[in-house]
This record gives C-alpha cells, sequence and structure tokens, in this order.
C-alpha cells in the first residue's frame, strides 16, 4: 500500500494548514507512479478530493491547491532530476512563471538552453487548451498571486510533432486574463509574431460591440513609455477603422487623418492595415494584436489597438506601438 501525500493552499482566503494530507493507494507499485508527472497525479487526487467532499478547512472553499505531491517520500517534481533526466534523454524542457504583484506582472522562463521552437510553440498552444478547459470560477482574483507551468517533451518521428507532457502546473491570485497577458509579454520575447494568445476569460464573451466599424476622433495624447508627452493638440481628426480580414483571422485596423492627405503619399491613411486578432476581451473593453508580418517583412505584432466602449459605444481607442514603447490614445 502505497501514502500520495501533498500540501493544500486554498484559493479563495489564501491560507494553509501547513500540514501534509494523504490517501493511501491499495494495488499500485512506487515504480509506476514515479513514471507518472506530477500533474497527472495532482488530477487523480482532485478528482478523489471532490468525490469526499473536501473543502479548505478554514473557509470551506472547494476551491482547493495541491503542492509539493509525494508517493511514499518520493517527490514526484523534482527540477534537479528534470534536469539531469533531460540531459540523458536529450528531451526538451520549459518552464513559465508569472507573479502577479500590486505593480503589475513579473514574467519569467526557464529550461533547456536553446530549446525547439516548434516546441515551445506547442507548449504555448498546451497552455491555452489546458487554462481554457479549467472553470473561470477555479480563478479567484486577489492583488498578488501566482502562475507556474513547467513542461517537457520529445519530438516524433511518425506523428512530425513533439509529445508535450506537462510535468506541474499551479496557480492561485490570478485570473485567465492575467495568464494572458503574461504569456503575451513571454511570446514577444520568443518573437512569435503569428500566435493568436487567446484564453477565454470569465468576461470574454460579453460584448455588444461588433468588430466591424468606422470612429471617428477629434484628437489624441501620446504617451512614450507611460509618459505623457503631447496632446491634446486643439483638433486633430482622425478615423479609426476595423473590418473583418477576408483573407484570414481577425481584423483588418487602418488609421486615416481626417485633416488632409500626405504630403508624400498623397492620401489620408495615417497607418497602412495591419491584420490583428483579439487577445483580450471584457464587457467594456477589446484588446487586439497584430500577427504575421507585411510584404516588406515588417511585423504587425508590433501593433496592437485597444478599445474601450460602454454597452457597445466606443469611448476611446488607444493605439499602441510596441516595440516603440509609443502608446496613442484617440479621444472621443
Amino acid at each position: 500500500m502505497l501514502q500520495i501525500s501533498y500540501y493544500t493552499g486554498c484559493r479563495k482566503c489564501l491560507k494553509t494548514e501547513g500540514i501534509r494530507s494523504f490517501y493511501m493507494v491499495d494495488g499500485a507499485s512506487l515504480s509506476d507512479y514515479k513514471k507518472q508527472a506530477e500533474y497527472q497525479v495532482m488530477r487523480q487526487i482532485e478528482n478523489w478530493r471532490k468525490e469526499d467532499g473536501h473543502l479548505c478547512p478554514l473557509c470551506g472553499s472547494p476551491n482547493v491547491e495541491l503542492t509539493d505531491i509525494q508517493v511514499d517520500n518520493y517527490p514526484l517534481y523534482n527540477y534537479e532530476n528534470l534536469v539531469a533526466r533531460n540531459r540523458i534523454t536529450n528531451e526538451e524542457m520549459f518552464m513559465l512563471n508569472i507573479d502577479k504583484r500590486e505593480y503589475g506582472l513579473d514574467v519569467n522562463d526557464g529550461g533547456k538552453n536553446y530549446p525547439d521552437m516548434d516546441f515551445i510553440n506547442d507548449c504555448f498552444l498546451k497552455l491555452v487548451e489546458t487554462v481554457s478547459q479549467i472553470s473561470n470560477d477555479k480563478f479567484v482574483p486577489h492583488k498578488r498571486g501566482s502562475f507556474f507551468i513547467c513542461f517537457t517533451g520529445n519530438y516524433n518521428l511518425e506523428t512530425g510533432k513533439f509529445n508535450v507532457t506537462i510535468e506541474r502546473f499551479r496557480f492561485h491570485g490570478v485570473t485567465k486574463t492575467d495568464i494572458a497577458n503574461g504569456v503575451n509579454k513571454m511570446l514577444l520575447r520568443y518573437g512569435i509574431s503569428d500566435f493568436s494568445m487567446i484564453i477565454e476569460s470569465e468576461t470574454s464573451s460579453e460584448t455588444n460591440l461588433e468588430l466591424d466599424f468606422i470612429w471617428k476622433s477629434s484628437d489624441h495624447l501620446r504617451f512614450e513609455n507611460g509618459k505623457h508627452v503631447s496632446g491634446p493638440h486643439g483638433g486633430a481628426r482622425r478615423a479609426v477603422r476595423v473590418e473583418p480580414n477576408s483573407g484570414g483571422q481577425g481584423v483588418i485596423v487602418t488609421l486615416y487623418n481626417l485633416d488632409g492627405n500626405h504630403p508624400v503619399w498623397q492620401n489620408n491613411i495615417q497607418m497602412a492595415p495591419k491584420q490583428m486578432d483579439v487577445i483580450q476581451q471584457t464587457n467594456n473593453k477589446i484588446v487586439l494584436r497584430g500577427y504575421g508580418h507585411d510584404d516588406m517583412g515588417g511585423s504587425f505584432a508590433d501593433y496592437g489597438l485597444t478599445i474601450f466602449h460602454n454597452d457597445g459605444n466606443i469611448e476611446k481607442c488607444v493605439l499602441h506601438m510596441h516595440d516603440r514603447g509609443v502608446d496613442i490614445e484617440y479621444l472621443c
């Protein structure tokens, strides 16, 4: 008979008893459990606890995080053991850690040096799939929180893809939107511009704004690295056009100057069309991010647009030039 032990921490009250809980399992071998990832066993324990009606003893919530799972004192997740195993098998390894602080998100990665980018891309796809399948009520927001996931994987010659395994998965104090924002920061670091990071957030299904419009702005403000540097200008009319992308996913975003044509290219296009897709959506805000490249190789991922609206009525739009740290806030 094996003892499977673990610590618990409540995602609602953020408290823990500080003592190990355990299950006794008959008819199983330690060698079989050593072959399993901690994440796989964690899911099994979560099902056991749900069937047994276990709750947080401090606040009565069923929303409990499981950590440091051991089978007969053998830890199922051990970073040093994973690194040693990866050196022998030459498998890939990738970790993503998002720390939520009062001032924002700290996003860090780890794992194998010089990872295969196809593996990294498959990890992000696996992350989106995994997070999206979790019920929204599991993500209880707090001022501070954490998200951690660790992947390993080997390339499968038969399928031409990586077999991606989740070794460890933990979160508390964060929302799906926090995770999506953190992942998008990491995507930028890896230069993945054609990846559409869409995690269905807790409010993503509620919006009355259709992404097919022309909205006119009377003036604008300019921010550089978060600092206001110019505007309003006493009148600088612009138009933001968002329309379905007939040649691909998402939308096309174009900006026009309503005060006259450009002196060089003799038209009133302020920003050439950029293809974008939704990366975040709530009941009063839609965030778009560029993906892919133009004919000259310029990355659309350098651009983004945030649309603020009230019950479908646009209040302002903010153009983001991520590579330059510039935000242009177009006013109603």
